[in-house]
């Protein structure tokens, strides 16, 4: 088949042993661009990224 084309968006929930509320809001940003360069650096497109104090939430299109 000529020009067919895939496209998969990947999601990711990444969660603390027991779920507690081990990630601090001064390493929020920090882990944030630590999971962005992780996956820029695989030459995917993130989409969107968030964490809250027990899990991280990443989500991006892989090509």
């Amino acid at each position: 088949m000529a020009n067919t084309y895939t496209q998969l968006h990947i999601q990711f929930v990444f969660a603390v042993k027991y779920r507690e509320a081990l990630i601090q809001n001064i390493w929020k940003d920090r882990l944030q661009q630590y999971m962005t360069g992780i996956i820029q650096n695989n030459d995917h497109k993130l989409l969107q990224i968030n964490n809250m104090r027990s899990y991280a939430h990443p989500c991006w299109l892989s090509s």
